[in-house]
């Protein structure tokens, strides 16, 4: 019930007549509105803040029960006061702009408000689906690595396709394991945040894609991902079976050539050792028999007893220079 204040009602003597002066209702009372603090500053774009402040008379009393309604960019959250005028609350900012708080006043208090700085803040960011293709790759020849480019909004969704953002990119490369890194190229991710990277595989590296950051209000903050590539030797195995046709328990000789492929030449590939597979006839399980020394001329030779009808090969399993290779396979028809 709002209060209506008294006033004395006088009589006058006017023109040979009694008139009598209406009560007035008194004005509302000044409120004043105050963003005590925030916990921190917003740092980007979805952040969310603490806001404490009050609400009260001119001389510092406590407005109890008041609704206030209190802003950040766009992103508006009504709270009610405490028995000491005190409001609590907590806010995402959705873009750049100031944190506000309004009481809209009532019969009682007149409305006020207060508004904190301009905040000019940008959208965290990520990478996704990030690789390198293919990896392993063979020295000196292409590879791509792609990506998605995402800005993190307000409900921070990465699987939100309208979060897929253009942006600046650039590569860099490490041959040292990321002490130095040396700029390759620069690029910019599509509309559906979409890129790709074409490059030669020299050798093994480390490669970083950077996403440059715009540090203007509704900007994009930095990101960076980073691959390791792989880079190895092709190889090539050969394997002669002999003889194809063999007595129950006599030996046969798995012999042939390991080699790979360095700066465009094929070399002997030897000092290591190369496992001797069979498959019996009617099974899909190829089964170790033995290793076979390859020589520093790329050449091995094994004998093995064999007892079954089935297929031979040779498998070497490669390393961290050079790919995995299979040879072809041979048929034995054993009597």
């Amino acid at each position: 019930m709002r209060k209506i204040g008294t006033a004395a009602t006088s009589l006058a003597l006017a023109a040979g007549s009694l008139t009598f002066a209406s009560p007035a209702l008194a004005a509302p009372a000044t409120s004043v509105i105050t963003i005590e603090s925030i916990n921190h500053a917003p740092n980007y774009i979805g952040d969310s803040v603490t806001i404490v402040g009050s609400l009260s008379k001119a001389n510092g009393d406590g407005i109890t029960g008041r609704p206030v309604l209190l802003d950040a960019a766009g992103n508006d959250k009504i709270v009610t006061t405490t028995d000491d005028g005190l409001f609590v609350a907590k806010l995402k900012f959705p873009k750049s702009g100031v944190l506000s708080a309004r009481f809209l006043g009532d019969g009682s208090y007149k409305k006020s408000s207060a508004t904190t700085q301009n905040y000019a803040i940008q959208y965290r960011t990520a990478i996704y689906n990030f690789k390198a293709r293919p990896n392993p790759v063979e020295k000196n020849q292409a590879f791509s690595i792609t990506g998605t480019t995402y800005r993190i909004g307000l409900d921070s969704d990465l699987h939100d396709q309208s979060q897929r953002t253009s942006a600046g990119l650039d590569l860099l490369t490490s041959t040292d394991g990321g002490k130095v890194w040396n700029w390759v190229a620069s690029a910019n991710s599509n509309g559906d945040g979409g890129f790709r990277f074409t490059q030669t595989a020299g050798g093994d590296a480390r490669w970083r894609v950077v996403l440059k950051p715009n540090p203007v209000a509704d900007g994009l903050l930095g990101t960076q991902r980073e691959v390791w590539v792989d880079a190895r030797y092709r190889t090539s195995l050969s394997a002669k079976v002999g003889p194809r046709n063999i007595r129950k328990g006599k030996k046969i000789t798995v012999s042939g050539k390991l080699v790979h492929k360095v700066d465009g030449h094929w070399s002997a590939l030897g000092k290591v050792r190369v496992a001797v597979l069979f498959r019996a006839k009617g099974s899909k399980t190829w089964k170790f028999k033995g290793w076979a020394w390859v020589g520093a001329n790329g050449k091995y030779s094994k004998k093995i007893k064999d007892t079954r009808d089935g297929y031979w090969r040779v498998k070497y399993h490669g390393s961290g220079s050079n790919f995995v290779a299979y040879s072809g396979t041979t048929y034995v028809n054993v009597r």
